[in-house]
């Protein structure tokens, strides 16, 4: 006999809530002030809450940004800016919080419990992670894509980062060591967004290295609905 218990089917007739649901949800967000750095690129630390999953780092701004993994638990963030201001970058951290058989009481909505453990397989009272679209292809260097979505506030979680990184000799008279790094940074605002692999940093310097080089242009991004968040 089957048991008893509360199912929600979808169009396709799948189940998509019941007792065994699982989601990444938010379990911290926030806005960061970029304060380090120089007058050229600014970045930020934010920690990250630990969770069975490895968690999804979306990030939303009027400054093109990106982050970057320090550690399991650390997160930087880092933006291209000029007049060595401290921009402020909205983060949404989504991830996978241990079961728990505690909610939050005298709030009214819908919970539904694994029979097997009493832990909460969902609650209405959680903020799940809700995907608009999916993003991927292969981006040139110093192309720009943009796109949009009417009334919701969005941010990017980066998948798959695009990266651009060359380091070649120049001889005339003086050897010089010209190198140039590039990667995938994107501007997020409102219902808003907009991806380029474009300069992080380039510079020359007398010196003496061999041609190497190191080019990457697929990416894959996820566009995610934080309105309310």
């Amino acid at each position: 006999m089957a048991n008893a218990g509360f199912r929600v089917k979808g169009a396709l007739g799948t189940a998509q809530i019941d007792s065994n649901y699982r989601n990444f949800e938010l379990v911290a967000s926030g806005t960061i002030y970029l304060t380090s750095g120089g007058t050229e690129g600014r970045y930020a630390d934010f920690s990250l809450p630990s969770g069975e999953l490895f968690p999804v780092v979306a990030l939303a701004g009027a400054y093109s940004c990106w982050s970057v993994m320090i550690s399991d638990t650390v997160c930087r963030v880092y933006a291209i800016v000029s007049g060595g201001i401290s921009p402020p970058i909205n983060y949404y951290v989504f991830g996978t919080p241990k079961p728990t058989s505690s909610g939050t009481s005298g709030i009214i909505g819908l919970r539904v419990r694994n029979p097997a453990t009493g832990n909460i397989a969902y609650s209405s009272e959680r903020k799940y992670m809700k995907i608009l679209d999916r993003r991927s292809g292969t981006l040139g260097r110093r192309e720009v894509i943009s796109g949009g979505v009417s009334g919701k506030t969005i941010a990017v979680a980066v998948q798959m980062r695009p990266y651009f990184w060359l380091r070649r000799t120049v001889s005339q008279g003086q050897p010089v060591v010209t190198v140039v790094v590039e990667g995938g940074r994107g501007i997020c605002s409102g219902g808003s967004w907009q991806y380029t692999l474009d300069t992080i940093n380039a510079s020359s310097t007398p010196g003496t290295q061999p041609t190497l080089s190191y080019e990457f242009y697929n990416y894959s991004f996820l566009i995610l609905d934080v309105t309310g968040y």
